[in-house]
């Protein structure tokens, strides 16, 4: 994946938006967009004036860049996110991460929504990812070595941050917020698992699945960026029933409250990490 496009849309940001550096940045997945109204921005663009990202194409994605400070910090809101399955190539999932790079970012939050492999992680709780297992049948850093992205042969042992992923635990069932540990399965959608998939995966070892967020993690944290990941549980993984998007989004919806919380005490964590 080459850096030649991705730095043109940094470039753009950084003149528009007339910030230099951020301390750490976030990506909002489906449903997460509107849990974030409780911070002010000091600029936002949106998409559609990326042309590297060039709008979302999925509903609950709000496809707008904001820049604001929170606790101290300089922090780089990305409300919305491109899937591989929209099936523009990588650079467009890609950017998030190498502006949060090229902003000199330390620590990134990803952020979903799943379906849950596990009952004793049901919808409307939040899943704290610990690894994850990436079956997207591809990856982000497939083709040419840019050195942006650090080695050739990254080591993804450590990919998420266990200190802070403690921390988040802690904060949010100090709360009273249903928060578990888990590990996250990717797939490149987009359609939504088969029971016999989904029993497939929890003998993998998966506690939720989605669409997203690896292909981010596995970029951020080989370019040397804390990963943070979470994800709202939104449904149950191969149930019998049809499962919609809109399904995912009401779901939302209706936790957006709780959602809230939760996002206010993941980026108080973070930022009392750094």
């Amino acid at each position: 994946m080459k850096t030649d496009l991705l730095e043109k849309g940094y470039q753009h940001i950084r003149r528009t938006l007339e910030v230099p550096n951020a301390d750490a940045a976030v990506i909002l997945g489906s449903g997460w967009s509107d849990a974030i109204d409780f911070v002010r921005p000091d600029r936002s663009m949106p998409y559609s004036r990326i042309k590297i990202v060039a709008g979302c194409g999925v509903d609950g994605h709000a496809g707008r860049l904001d820049s604001c400070r929170l606790h101290g910090k300089r922090f780089l809101i990305f409300r919305g996110r491109r899937h591989f399955y929209e099936g523009n190539g990588w650079a467009p999932v890609a950017f998030p991460v190498y502006a949060a790079v090229r902003a000199g970012c330390r620590h990134i939050l990803l952020t979903n929504a799943a379906g849950s492999l596990r009952s004793r992680i049901p919808p409307g709780s939040f899943m704290i990812i610990r690894d994850h297992l990436n079956l997207m049948g591809s990856n982000p850093l497939i083709g040419p070595h840019q050195h942006f992205w650090g080695p050739r042969f990254p080591d993804l042992s450590g990919t998420y941050d266990e200190a802070v992923a403690r921390r988040v635990l802690r904060a949010m069932r100090g709360s009273s917020l249903p928060a578990h540990f888990g590990i996250y399965a990717a797939v490149s959608g987009p359609c939504y698992e088969t029971p016999a998939e989904a029993s497939a995966l929890r003998r993998l070892g998966a506690d939720a699945v989605g669409m997203s967020t690896v292909p981010e993690a596995i970029l951020a944290h080989a370019a040397g960026l804390q990963v943070t990941a979470v994800s709202f549980i939104s449904n149950v993984a191969g149930a019998s029933g049809t499962t919609t998007h809109e399904d995912v989004l009401r779901a939302a919806s209706s936790a957006r409250r709780t959602m809230t919380a939760a996002l206010r005490l993941i980026l108080r964590e973070i930022v009392h990490a750094m």
